[in-house]
């Protein structure tokens, strides 16, 4: 699949493709190689009006990282797992969900309220396991960062963690 930006840059060609020949932004996706949202942004550009039934979560669903079976979801930068879930109460338009603020709803069989947080106990982000996560308000949360926080001061104090300024990271003696 060749990317092509200038066809989609081109208002006949749009125009053309999507209401004389009826493809679909799916379609064009797979001819051009662009995404979804590039080309709908070409087509607000040149007032090309979409239909309502080519919408970005159709096209998601499609998206061949979706097809593959070992794709489990996707991480913003932060690190954190995101699932694909578009008719959560709390999803965004996008459709993707915080994976650990969903497992800890099922936890405790509720929509989680904004001001929940969802704190990872062994720090992992990755580690969405049940016995791994533990569900606070947001002072709470604070709180046990705080101490965390105290707790390493301590073990740098005690000698038992050290900083190697040669490697830049901390280490156990």
């Amino acid at each position: 699949m060749k990317i092509n930006n200038e066809r989609v840059r081109s208002k006949e060609w749009c125009e053309e493709q999507y209401i004389a020949f009826g493809k679909s932004l799916h379609a064009i996706r797979s001819e051009t190689g662009l995404g979804i949202n590039t080309i709908k942004r070409w087509f607000k550009k040149h007032g090309v009006e979409t239909r309502k039934d080519d919408v970005v979560v159709r096209a998601q669903k499609s998206h061949k990282l979706y097809m593959n079976p070992k794709w489990k979801g996707r991480r913003n930068n932060c690190g954190y797992t995101y699932i694909y879930h578009p008719n959560h109460p709390n999803a965004p338009p996008s459709g993707y969900i915080s994976e650990h603020r969903f497992i800890a709803e099922e936890l405790v069989g509720r929509v989680l309220e904004i001001d929940e947080f969802v704190h990872h106990i062994d720090m992992d982000k990755t580690n969405n396991n049940l016995e791994n996560l533990f569900i606070s308000k947001q002072r709470g949360h604070k709180i046990i960062h705080a101490s965390f926080s105290r707790l390493c001061k301590t073990l740098i104090d005690r000698g038992i963690v050290y900083f190697d300024r040669e490697d830049g990271v901390y280490g156990l003696r």
